[in-house]
């Protein structure tokens, strides 16, 4: 490609909205950490109503794979607990402490169902922010290019900023090679709850 072609492919994806509603969330965590939960544009979702009748419930989904986990009674239980507090996004908000509290329950069990619920289908399910929903969508991959988890973890500010000349630079990839690893990240979605009924979901 010409060296006008390929300032071209550069601008296209500096200004693609896809990345930057990517960043705009990205210091969404779980509400055991700073920053309290994912905040999102409600105007996104204009028009979502007329097609939640026709979809699966996300919270049924999600309890007949529950069902069939090989968890205890008890993770079984802090699963649909857990569950319950899944966003309309399907994202996972929670206070750490709290829930242990509430179920009786030690961390390690806690990140037990928590891993559990985040092998789950969709994709993403169950994720504290946009960095762990886009690395689990793309660990399912059966074929996976390191470096496109390598921008997922450690880049999306820095794409979200045109950096990507400094991003290939530190990484010894060619400019080629990011943007074509970011066309898989843009495969990826933010929003895995969205393919549900989510009208039983929280909304923040």
């Amino acid at each position: 490609p010409s060296e006008k072609d390929a300032k071209l492919k550069e601008k296209d994806f500096y200004e693609d909205a896809w990345i930057k509603y990517q960043m705009d969330n990205q210091d969404g965590q779980y509400a055991g950490g700073e920053g309290g939960g994912v905040n999102y544009d409600p105007d996104e979702e204009s028009n979502l109503e007329e097609y939640v009748s026709t979809k699966p419930s996300l919270t049924e989904h999600l309890y007949v794979q529950l069902r069939l986990s090989e968890l205890t009674d008890q993770e079984r239980k802090a699963g649909e607990y857990l569950i319950g507090l899944i966003d309309r996004n399907g994202y996972l908000i929670y206070d750490e402490a709290s829930v242990m509290s509430t179920l009786g329950i030690t961390p390690e069990q806690l990140l037990d169902v928590v891993d559990t619920i985040q092998s789950f289908d969709p994709p993403g399910i169950g994720a504290r922010n946009v960095t762990e929903c886009l690395v689990l969508q793309y660990q399912t991959r059966t074929h996976q290019n390191p470096l496109v988890e390598n921008l997922i973890q450690n880049y999306l500010e820095d794409l979200a900023n045109n950096r990507v000349k400094q991003i290939a630079a530190k990484e010894h990839v060619t400019v080629d090679e990011v943007l074509e690893a970011y066309k898989e990240i843009k495969k990826l979605d933010p929003r895995p709850g969205l393919h549900y009924d989510v009208s039983d979901r929280p909304q923040y």
